[in-house]
């Protein structure tokens, strides 16, 4: 039986009950105590949910996978602007790591320990395919539409050609062309075909 004292007086006694795995937990002692018994599954489901409202609180994001891993959204290298990065640490061996969305076989960070920096990589996989960003709408502007883009601060009309790419006006030639995912374009509306809405 483990005991524990909480931050605000009250005592707290767990015990795994035998063979059933049930685990019986006392809140309080004597004539007050208060007894609560949980399956196995119960109480690991309840562990996990005060777990995640602790890491919610933290502003942190937990690997399921392997709960030793915790990601944080960003990182404290202002270097990389415009890119998503994580800092990931294993809370069994306490140094982060640092790994960007658009890299992410490269992770930043000290640890002769190549299994936990596999690790690292996986739950920053996992955090990033979880918490998809929303792209721009015009990120699926389609073949031969007409949208008002921003290309480098500057509005501009232009119709997609079959390959989804536009003219930038600042370039001529090969060079002219970008396509609708470059990131010079930072802003777009689709004026038409015109919305029916």
């Amino acid at each position: 039986m483990s005991a524990f004292t909480a931050s605000n007086g009250i005592a707290v006694q767990s015990e795994t009950q035998g063979i059933t795995g049930d685990r019986r937990i006392i809140f309080g002692s004597g004539d007050n105590a208060r007894v609560i018994t949980f399956s196995g599954k119960e109480m690991r489901a309840l562990i996990e949910t005060l777990d995640h409202e602790k890491d919610e609180d933290l502003g942190r994001w937990r690997w399921f996978e392997d709960a030793g891993y915790v990601v944080y959204p960003g990182t404290t290298d202002p270097a990389r602007k415009g890119v998503r990065g994580v800092t990931v640490l294993n809370e069994q061996i306490p140094r982060p790591y640092t790994v960007w969305e658009d890299n992410i076989d490269t992770l930043y960070g000290t640890s002769a320990d190549e299994e936990a920096r596999k690790k690292g990589r996986d739950a920053a996989r996992a955090y990033f395919a979880a918490h998809l960003e929303p792209k721009p709408a015009w990120h699926d502007a389609k073949p031969w539409e007409t949208w008002l883009l921003t290309i480098d601060d500057i509005e501009h009309a232009r119709t997609l050609d079959e390959d989804r790419e536009v003219r930038d006006p600042a370039y001529v030639g090969d060079n002219s062309w970008l396509h609708i995912t470059d990131a010079r374009i930072t802003a777009g509306r689709r004026i038409w075909p015109e919305d029916a809405a």
